[in-house]
């Protein structure tokens, strides 16, 4: 079969969203507390809309149309001093019998255009439990660094200590130190991500006054030892959904780890979510932090993973065509 190449074209909208949904429905098999809602075409189309007239990547025809996509997003120095190129659940996918030999013939033109615009670093995200198309990426060179997960909220009915409570504006300055800590902690070993210093407080003031965010915390003694927030929207196009609120930190002091603390903490999330009629709660974390990573597998599923490849930046100084 005669096959092409094309730069991405929003004239192939409505066949790369087919493409999607179909993705989406599958990953719904394995993770069925997956949001569905009458309108997901018409958001994934609004993503889509953006990716293919802004994005870089390759589209690959045949005589009976599109066969595959891959484009992504520019993002200045990605995971490192290099610019790099983030292509999201929604911005890959093929159609046809030989999918690992079509990726890799997508990739290979893709990443051919995303080394000569100078991005080194690629980063893909996909369904969690799509096995062939993962174990694909891995032959490609690429391991994991995030995820994305979901879970029903259906609180255990454990008593919550009254040591966990709301937080209000007036605490923010006491839970500055802990929110440097977990700001801090992520520099150390095997995560290794540089964070920038910042103002603790005035971090937490602009977070907190964006609409429908909340923070819970919890003491022992007078000690403050651990803290979870929420928000109405992440990483993902899934946590954009009505019915779903997700986690986008949460941190508990060394000596209170394992002893309950963050369990409680979650436990008093989903109460409150399901008083004020959420269904959904989801979290995203670095598969790279082996503590958290633990403890989120251990409540939540996954639905999607990114996963990441640092091209030799000597590329750079040699051509590549």
């Amino acid at each position: 079969m005669k096959i092409g190449y094309e730069d991405p074209d929003v004239k192939y909208l409505d066949e790369v969203l087919e493409i999607v949904v179909r993705a989406y429905r599958e990953e719904r098999k394995d993770v069925p507390c997956l949001p569905v809602e009458d309108n997901l075409r018409d958001k994934l189309r609004q993503h889509l809309e953006k990716l293919l007239e802004g994005g870089s990547g390759v589209m690959i025809t045949g005589e009976d149309g599109l066969r595959g996509f891959m484009v992504g997003i520019k993002n200045r120095e990605l995971f490192g001093k290099y610019d790099g190129i983030y292509c999201p659940i929604y911005g890959h996918g093929a159609l046809g019998n030989n999918i690992k030999g079509l990726y890799g013939e997508l990739y290979g033109q893709a990443a051919h255009k995303w080394v000569e615009e100078g991005s080194i670093t690629h980063a893909v995200a996909l369904f969690a439990h799509d096995v062939d198309l993962i174990d694909t990426w891995f032959w490609l060179g690429f391991g994991l660094r995030c995820v994305d997960s979901i879970k029903e909220v259906s609180p255990a009915g454990i008593d919550i200590p009254t040591t966990i409570r709301k937080a209000l504006k007036v605490d923010l300055s006491v839970l500055a130190d802990l929110h440097r800590q977990h700001n801090l902690y992520y520099r150390k070993s095997p995560t290794f991500m540089p964070n920038q210093d910042e103002d603790p407080v005035l971090d937490l003031r602009n977070w907190l006054k964006k609409e429908d965010r909340h923070i819970w915390i919890a003491y022992k003694h007078d000690d403050l030892i651990g803290y979870v927030r929420i928000q109405p929207t992440a990483e993902s196009f899934v946590s954009e959904y009505r019915e779903v609120m997700n986690i986008t930190a949460a941190y508990v002091k060394d000596d209170y780890r394992n002893s309950g603390v963050a369990r409680n903490l979650l436990e008093t999330v989903e109460c409150w979510l399901k008083d004020n009629g959420y269904t959904l709660c989801g979290v995203d974390f670095e598969s790279i932090n082996p503590l958290g990573s633990a403890f989120w597998n251990r409540n939540f599923t996954p639905y999607s993973f990114t996963l990441v490849r640092r091209v030799d930046d000597r590329i750079l100084s040699l051509k590549t065509s």
